[in-house]
């Protein structure tokens, strides 16, 4: 009977995330062989020449700033599929990697965010202003590994130039290998999602964590909402809030300080374990970005 209740979940979770998979397939993949082709034409080395001056802030090389862009105002899955085919390092990597898990895909969350009563347009402000001093610290601490690598790996690709059939055959494999890295995550963290929904874990979680919405200075209505939007999402975490700020179970002022701290950090599961499966380092990814989202958000909340 165990073994059925298992295959009755795991199997619609499992589609799920196969559905999911192909959804971003479509766009990673496209995103990361036009990238390459760009970078293989030049054409990203001339846009590079002109953002150095401002990349050099992070420590990265000015061919950082095409997944940063997208990934701020586009997709956060497209800017993944850019910096590997760009052939960034693991500096580089965590660098961006942090600065877009703080900050992307603007005009959309810009939309969420409004939505569930939080100031959005202040609270974009304050995303990227973090994303941007949290890209400066870390990119000081890797002490400019990123763009080091990043030159170096430049430097042996313009000694040996590639030959068209040489560079299709290497992008094809490279976007192959990063799909399969998707794939790997994207269904596990479905089956995981689901599975935790189907166990009614949260509410369990909540009443061990009865003790952080006084620390924090909330009401104990805003909690929920903001573990269903760390653990899945802002989307979701939005969904709810919205719902218990109708019921009145929900504060305005406990509306925006969840939307503050859900838009610094949220989709625990999946956004930063993608990251890290490319290469980022996990200590700057997942607690270093917890720990950024509890520091500030108190100190930001009388201004979001």
């Amino acid at each position: 009977m165990a073994s059925d209740s298992v295959k009755r979940l795991v199997i619609p979770a499992g589609k799920q995330g196969l559905v999911a998979f192909w959804d971003l397939a479509k766009v990673v993949a496209p995103l990361y062989l036009g990238i390459a082709l760009l970078d293989y034409t030049g054409v990203v080395t001339a846009f590079a020449r002109w953002l150095s001056p401002v990349m050099a802030i992070f420590r990265l090389p000015g061919e950082a700033a095409v997944p940063l862009l997208t990934g701020w105002f586009i997709t956060l899955y497209g800017a993944l599929g850019a910096m590997k085919a760009l052939g960034l390092k693991s500096a580089a990597m965590t660098t961006l990697g942090l600065m877009l898990l703080i900050c992307h895909v603007i005009p959309m969350e810009w939309a969420v965010l409004r939505k569930m009563g939080a100031r959005a347009g202040r609270i974009t402000l304050m995303r990227i202003a973090v994303s941007v001093l949290a890209g400066v610290a870390c990119g000081l601490i890797s002490g400019g590994q990123g763009a080091v690598a990043h030159a170096q790996h430049h430097a042996a690709v313009a000694a040996h130039a590639l030959a068209p059939s040489a560079f299709a055959v290497k992008s094809l494999l490279g976007c192959a290998k990063l799909l399969g890295i998707v794939l790997a995550v994207i269904v596990p963290v479905t089956v995981i999602s689901e599975w935790m929904r189907a166990r009614e874990l949260l509410p369990r979680i909540a009443r061990r964590l009865a003790f952080l919405p006084q620390r924090l200075g909330v009401g104990e209505g805003a909690l929920v909402p903001l573990l269903i939007g760390l653990i899945f999402g802002i989307m979701y975490g939005a969904g709810a809030l919205i719902g218990l700020a109708r019921s009145g179970a929900v504060k305005p002022g406990d509306a925006r300080f969840v939307g503050l701290f859900l838009a610094l950090c949220h989709s625990l599961l999946e956004d930063p374990a993608l990251f890290i499966a490319a290469g980022g380092n996990w200590l700057w990814l997942l607690p270093g970005r917890i720990l950024i989202a509890f520091l500030l958000t108190p100190l930001l909340r009388r201004w979001a």
